[in-house]
């Protein structure tokens, strides 16, 4: 049946009121990092409780159809059972009709030596809970609201042109954050590590803010496509066209994948409705804009950092929703609490990485883990139901770009998740009020069906739920369970917070957020730092949460490493294997427990970082425990026998032996065996880091060894010219050939070394440096201290550079000169008695040669 629609020729001051307010609602809660912060929402609420007032009380009664009923009575029935959810009951009744969760209650407050609460909460975390009450009162509010307001037809108008200009200046404010370079939202709101600049913008999750740009586009594209438009159509096409580009920008893949549904929906739909001709001349439309829209996406689509996100292949999320759902099993009639899924999924994560899931990025998993099974589908299908198709012909005018939105976010959010953003469902529940608004038509038959009816009530009951959802959630505003993780962060790094005082804060925030591993963790920092108490029960109550939490396994190691070395090195490895941002710290730790090859063993994880944390304990004992790193590069190269670190050092290891001599008895017997292993592993790097300035050192120097210097010397030498490190290479040819006793190859080396110029100071000085050490070898006193003046003149304040040219100076009897550079040392470092000494000895000697009778 066709719902019958008012259009009076003048319209109604409180609706221009309604739309106002309601437009403020979208652009604040969108444009407001998506109200996802509990003070802007409950700014929002206000706005759209005093919308709901102004709509209903003293307006004419009216009839609505049965799928707004069924919308209001299933949010309304949603929120009380969340409500219900933060009521505190019985332990005994929890118990009975919950056991998981009464079990996580009773052991909340443990680490405390303490028994739970007696009364308690059906939710796991009763804060979050309360704040899915004001988001689900504000959802309420803002349907009646905009139902009433879209009965009339210049109100669904003004209603779905807010949501476009809405979509298309959250767009726009993001595309023009990162383009200027900002890292603050409108220079404001810092938030925090881990947001890329690209994505700098009022919603910061790019699966948020593509939602948005999908309704957007939808509603613009179902006004592009309509029989009769208020909205000149080029209009409407250019939004289409905007947002359609912005959405490519933002590269979300499952926002990109929603928006061509979204734009298939729409033209489909639009080409079934044939109720009026001149919908062909509308459709006429669909062909110009969708090849602008593919144009912009084509365009976009060639920077290279939106193609690059648009193209990952990440399916993780699909173990989160199969984890997510695994946990409704143990939580399958109640749910652990709608809002509670943040502290309450650390139970149930896998795979590696110190990681906080927030939502499940699934609808489905997200309401049957949060509400239970019963619930979660009963409200499930009656939405489905209220929202079938059918609802959108029943309008004289079908809001076909506004069911489509509401199809596709339901779709998008299915791999990605933003109806848990408050921004971006009110825009939905806008477009849920256009589909089903309008009179019913004939008197409903069931009293649940009048409830329009009584225009006063609806007013009064607006304002009273409104009132009270905000005053329900002010006095956990700063509690919620991020706030309680930075506070007790912060006491427990805070010196001056005793013990009791500690132990009354953690106990709040534990009975707030009874399921959250990072509370206890926080415990268990404290009591390792101030040692005034166990850290077990803190660190046992954190794993019990949260079986993987490596920085508990690191913390842990730390405790227990001057007890239980062994038990300390397993802690390490798990904390490796869990994390791979704590490998390299973990093994750093671990490394100093480590006697032999065994306990650098037990270090190793069993993942693909065992292959870098085998090298970093090679490196970190070569010169404690010179055997343990033979046999842990042996193990290197078991794994991976092209590896290079460990081949490099078995290459050294055979040069240092024949440079050794007698030192190195088993080398001097067998010296060609020697150098022909020595061959053979050079000849392996060679093949596998032919340009490796390191490996043509090595075999250069086993030639020299071998008594082919000659040889060695010039493939070294051509090597020079083809190696980046070219400076370098020159420097070791130099070193080389003064071993091979090849003064003139030397010489020539030095001389290619001063002509081979340099980029900077600190490189020059360092070629300047190693020539004046090499022509000082060489007995070159003079050459060399002309090179450390030149180095020196570089540096002045280089103590190193000065003391060597004072030296200098005294040995060619110089004293003037050596008394000016002790002079300068001293007062670098008035207190050391040597460069005063230094001074008075030099003055004495300058004395002397003034005073010396000429020969």
């Amino acid at each position: 049946m066709i719902s019958r629609e008012t259009t009076s020729p003048k319209w109604p001051r409180r609706g221009l009121v309604g739309c106002l307010l309601l437009a403020v609602a979208l652009t604040v809660s969108a444009l407001g990092l998506g109200a996802i912060h509990t003070t802007i929402l409950c700014a929002v609420t206000a706005i759209v409780a005093v919308a709901a007032v102004t709509m209903w009380f003293g307006a004419a009664p009216m009839r609505v159809r049965a799928s707004a009923t069924i919308l209001v009575a299933t949010a309304a029935l949603l929120t009380g059972y969340t409500l219900l959810q933060a009521i505190p009951l019985p332990i005994g009744v929890l118990t009975a009709i919950a056991p998981k969760s009464a079990d996580i209650w009773t052991r909340a407050l443990t680490p405390l030596h303490e028994v739970g609460p007696k009364w308690v909460t059906l939710s796991l975390d009763p804060v979050a809970t309360r704040v899915e009450v004001l988001r689900g009162i504000a959802y309420v509010l803002m349907f009646l609201a905009s139902v009433r307001v879209a009965s009339d037809r210049r109100g669904a108008g003004v209603l779905a042109g807010s949501i476009v200009v809405t979509a298309v200046v959250l767009g726009i404010a993001s595309l023009l954050h990162p383009a200027f370079g900002m890292h603050k939202v409108f220079g404001v709101y810092d938030p925090g590590e881990g947001i890329s600049d690209r994505h700098i913008a009022p919603l910061l999750n790019p699966n948020h803010l593509a939602a948005y740009m999908n309704i957007g586009f939808c509603v613009a594209l179902g006004a592009a496509l309509a029989p009769r438009s208020k909205v000149p159509r080029a209009i409407s096409a250019s939004a289409v066209i905007v947002l359609a580009g912005l959405q490519v920008w933002v590269a979300s893949r499952g926002g990109v994948a929603a928006m061509i549904l979204g734009a298939l929906l729409v033209v489909w739909f639009s080409r079934e409705d044939k109720s009026e001709a001149s919908s062909r001349r509308g459709l006429a439309w669909a062909i110009p804009a969708l090849l602008c829209a593919g144009s912009a996406v084509i365009m976009v689509l060639s920077t290279s950092d939106a193609l690059k996100e648009l193209t990952e292949t990440d399916t993780s999320k699909l173990e989160l929703i199969r984890r997510a759902l695994g946990m409704s099993l143990d939580f399958p009639v109640f749910g652990v609490g709608r809002g509670a899924f943040e502290s309450t999924f650390a139970a149930y994560r896998s795979g590696r990485g110190h990681m906080v899931f927030t939502h499940p990025e699934d609808v489905v998993a997200q309401w049957i883990s949060e509400w239970g099974f019963p619930v979660a589908l009963l409200a499930g299908g009656a939405i489905a139901f209220a929202l079938r198709p059918s609802s959108m012909r029943a309008r004289s005018f079908p809001a076909i770009g506004a069911w489509v939105a509401l199809a596709t976010a339901a779709i998008h959010n299915l791999v990605d998740f933003s109806s848990e953003t408050p921004g971006v469902m009110l825009a939905l529940v806008a477009c849920a009020a256009i589909v089903t608004a309008g009179s019913g038509g004939t008197r409903p038959r069931s009293r649940l069906l009048r409830w329009s009816g009584a225009p006063r009530l609806v007013a009064g009951a607006s304002a009273f739920a409104g009132l009270g959802a905000i005053l329900l959630v002010q006095p956990g505003i700063g509690r919620e369970l991020a706030d309680d993780r930075a506070a007790l962060r912060k006491n427990a790094f805070d010196s001056t917070m005793g013990r009791d005082a500690f132990h009354d804060a953690a106990r709040a925030a534990m009975l707030r957020h009874p399921a959250e591993p990072y509370l206890p963790f926080a415990g268990a920092l404290r009591a390792s730092r101030a040692r005034d108490e166990s850290f077990m029960p803190w660190i046992e109550r954190t794993l019990e949460r949260a079986p993987i939490y490596p920085p508990a396994h690191l913390v842990l190691g730390r405790a227990i490493a001057p007890y239980s070395p062994s038990q300390a090195r397993l802690e390490y490895r798990l904390a490796s294997e869990q994390s791979p941002g704590l490998v390299h710290a973990a093994t750093a730790e671990g490394i100093r427990l480590v006697r032999n090859f065994d306990d650098a063993m037990e270090l190793v994880p069993a993942t693909v970082d065992a292959l870098a944390v085998l090298e970093q304990i090679s490196d970190a004992i070569a010169e404690r425990l010179p055997s343990t790193r033979e046999r842990i590069d042996a193990e290197i190269l078991a794994r991976k026998p092209d590896a290079i670190p460990p081949l490099a050092r078995r290459g050294e290891g055979v040069l240092g032996d024949l440079r050794a001599g007698p030192s190195a008895p088993w080398c001097e017997a067998a010296r060609a065996e020697c150098v022909r292993a020595g061959f053979a592993i050079a000849d392996r790097l060679r093949a596998l880091a032919p340009q490796s300035l390191d490996v043509q050192v090595l075999s250069a120097s086993l030639r020299v060894e071998g008594g082919d210097a000659r040889r060695g010397i010039d493939e070294l030498s051509s090597a020079c010219e083809t190696v980046d490190r070219r400076v370098d290479c020159l420097m070791q040819l130099a070193s080389l050939a003064r071993r091979a006793h090849d003064d003139a190859r030397a010489a020539a080396a030095l001389e290619r070394l001063t002509r081979a110029g340099c980029d900077n100071d600190v490189d020059c000085v360092r070629v300047l440096s190693f020539v004046a050490g090499a022509e000082l070898a060489r007995g070159n006193t003079g050459m060399a201290l002309n090179l450390y003046k030149k180095a020196l003149a570089r540096t002045p304040d280089d103590e190193s550079l000065i003391e060597a040219v004072a030296m200098l100076a005294v040995r060619m009897g110089l004293h003037g000169e050596a008394l000016e550079y002790y002079r300068r040392l001293a007062q670098l470092h008035p207190t050391d008695a040597r460069w005063a000494e230094g001074m008075n000895r030099e003055k004495a000697a300058a004395m002397t040669d003034m005073y010396k009778p000429p020969r």
